[in-house]
């Protein structure tokens, strides 16, 4: 209850601020936003957020159980005495355990009287629609007085299949992560120098980030601090930056330090999975993206044109990717030329880009090349959109030519999941209705 009492309240305090001063209030914030979420998440809207049975993909199951587990049961007292379901519920929630606390905070309340599977939908949703949301304050940020060039922005990010293979493959921690990671962005794009304020709250959204996906969290903010760095390069050192950067890190230790010992243990147990498995295929997630080993497909994959263990069929929808990836490819390499103005973002791409390669050509480890894409996804069509700006007329329209083609495609695999999602009623797990009973055989 005071949760959601808090929650009322600066949904209030949001309204009038907004609605305080005319002249700076944006409604397309709340519409664009909304619009995008709602795009990609279609099937859910149309078949009922609590009700539509989404993907069978096995994280699912373990955060609905660790939500139900958190419900009644602090993390760090014993399960013994429970039924299964709560004790392997318990057992997930040791580890990651954000997104299956805001679940079990749902449970209830979205929908009236729903467990933590029903609100399941609702919870991507609120995630997508905070996506977007992000995307649009980093749009206001990184291109202001241009509002068509904000809304396409927004849009090519949202309604995309990177986003929507999170959502598949019930990765609901990473994208958690991934919807706020764009704050991230913007903060150091407008950053006032010597600013407490700006300094604390790029300080939360970065100790957030770390709470929510330790493991990926470097590479969330890995842009956000390329930025910093090269603004303090052009703007020169100064006491008010030291300001900013101590006040930043004091915010940031002052959120993690008292859960580090549990966040530690759980980011050796993630790399002790990967670097000690027997054998490749017993590596988590393993196997997800066959298409990264595609000469047709591989190129489309690496935009998110493919969903979890798709085959390449060598048909004439898998040539059209190709065609739509290779025009990405060439509109991201021409924006290498904007390397002047967009040196930080450059360098964000260019890592994710020999990180993913890493894993996929040394490692032979698709899942983790996916995941280290996700993560690069927003500064990469922000560079696109940036360098646009300054390109010639021709480079202006191939690069619209290939935005709308990977909304369209995504748009199509949007009904495309809704299909795949209905076709697997068998294997989708069961409606749970607490409290769970073990049965006899």
């Amino acid at each position: 209850m005071p949760f959601w009492v808090v929650v009322f309240i600066a949904t209030v305090v949001g309204l009038f601020l907004a609605l305080h001063d005319r002249s700076k209030y944006d409604p397309l914030a709340l519409i664009v936003p909304m619009v995008t979420a709602s795009v990609v998440m279609a099937p859910y809207l149309i078949h009922g957020l609590g009700t539509f049975p989404g993907s069978w993909f096995w994280d699912g199951f373990a955060y609905m159980a660790a939500g139900e587990s958190l419900w009644i049961l602090p993390r760090h007292e014993t399960a013994a005495g429970l039924e299964l379901f709560y004790q392997f519920g318990h057992k997930f929630a040791q580890y990651r355990y954000i997104s299956s606390s805001i679940l079990s905070m749902m449970k209830g309340i979205f929908p009236l009287g729903g467990d933590a599977q029903a609100a399941m939908g609702y919870f991507l949703f609120l995630c997508l629609f905070t996506f977007s949301s992000s995307c649009y304050f980093l749009a206001k940020v990184a291109i202001p007085d241009r509002r068509h060039l904000q809304i396409v922005f927004v849009v090519v990010a949202s309604v995309s299949g990177p986003l929507l293979n999170l959502v598949w493959a019930n990765n609901f921690d990473h994208l958690l992560a991934m919807s706020i990671a764009p704050i991230i962005i913007a903060l150091a794009f407008s950053l006032r120098w010597g600013d407490i304020g700006d300094a604390i709250l790029l300080g939360l959204f970065v100790a957030a980030e770390v709470h929510i996906y330790l493991e990926m969290a470097v590479l969330f903010v890995m842009p956000a601090c390329l930025i910093l760095l090269v603004r303090l390069f052009r703007e020169g050192w100064s006491g008010s930056q030291i300001k900013s950067g101590l006040v930043a890190l004091a915010a940031v230790l002052i959120l993690v330090v008292p859960v580090w010992p549990d966040l530690y243990a759980f980011f050796l147990k993630q790399i002790d999975e990967v670097a000690k498995a027997a054998i490749e295929t017993a590596r988590p997630g393993n196997g997800y993206f066959p298409t990264f080993f595609s000469t047709v497909c591989g190129p489309a994959a690496w935009f998110g044109m493919f969903h979890p263990f798709a085959q390449c069929d060598y048909n004439f929808a898998h040539y059209a990717k190709l065609a739509v990836s290779i025009g990405c490819w060439i509109v991201l390499g021409a924006a290498l030329l904007s390397w002047r103005k967009n040196a930080a973002l450059i360098l964000a791409a260019v890592t994710i880009a020999v990180g993913a390669a890493f894993f996929l050509i040394v490692q032979n480890y698709d899942y983790a090349a996916f995941k280290i894409l996700e993560t690069g996804w927003v500064p990469l069509v922000l560079l696109v959109t940036l360098s646009a700006i300054d390109s010639g007329r021709a480079m202006k329209l191939a690069t619209a030519s290939v935005a709308a083609a990977l909304v369209v495609i995504s748009v199509v695999r949007v009904a495309s999941f809704e299909r795949w999602s209905r076709s697997n009623p068998s294997i989708s797990f069961p409606k749970f209705k607490g409290p769970f009973r073990m049965r006899a055989a």
